[in-house]
């Protein structure tokens, strides 16, 4: 996955703490589902731990997916690296909250994983179709951000992502799962924005 400013679609960048376990499903997940998009998916953590594989049931997972875990490797977030994203999808408020204290003009296109599943929901709930300067990702994270009045916010718990971190399997097996949950909707709206705004520039 790369993180080129150039990709037309637009690039999305996912945070966790160690970027060996959350981050790297959620990014390699949905790389996979964006795969006939030109949008890239990259991941980096707030505490990194630089260099190293994802965690190996993490890579079994996609493996059993039929997903490749290869070519991975942590990397620490920067600023400049949040801010050559059109789109931060996060594990947790808390890791969102470390973004945007980063970069404070990131405020309104960083997202806990849970928070831009829902807003997204409600973007293909009311039918409407992200168009707008800049990136495909771009505009559909104005739609959301514009969704965010009618969705009920979820608790903080109910935002995080669970970290399996050291965990036992079934730790990893409940952040699997929450992940796999969050997923559709994001997928659907992001797919949707590139195949629309496609078919208008055609």
């Amino acid at each position: 996955m790369t993180d080129g400013s150039d990709v037309r679609d637009g690039t999305i960048l996912v945070v966790c703490t160690g970027n060996v376990c959350r981050s790297p499903y959620i990014e390699r997940r949905l790389a996979a589902a964006l795969e006939k998009t030109d949008i890239s998916v990259s991941s980096a953590g707030t505490g990194a731990l630089v260099d190293s594989e994802m965690d190996p049931r993490v890579a079994q997972r996609l493996r059993e997916s039929g997903l490749r875990p290869d070519h991975f490797s942590a990397r620490q977030l920067t600023a400049e690296l949040a801010a050559s994203a059109d789109l931060v999808l996060c594990a947790s408020r808390s890791h969102r909250a470390q973004v945007v204290r980063m970069n404070p003009r990131l405020l309104r296109r960083t997202y806990a994983l849970a928070d831009f599943s829902d807003l997204a929901q409600r973007v293909i709930d009311t039918g409407t179709i992200p168009s707008g300067p800049g990136s495909f990702v771009r505009s559909a994270t104005q739609a959301a951000e514009e969704a965010r009045a009618d969705v009920q916010a979820r608790t903080n718990e109910q935002a995080e992502i669970v970290d399996p971190f050291r965990q036992a399997d079934k730790i990893f097996e409940q952040m699997f799962t929450q992940v796999d949950r969050l997923m559709p909707p994001i997928v659907a709206l992001l797919t949707r924005s590139s195949t629309d705004r496609s078919s208008v520039t055609e």
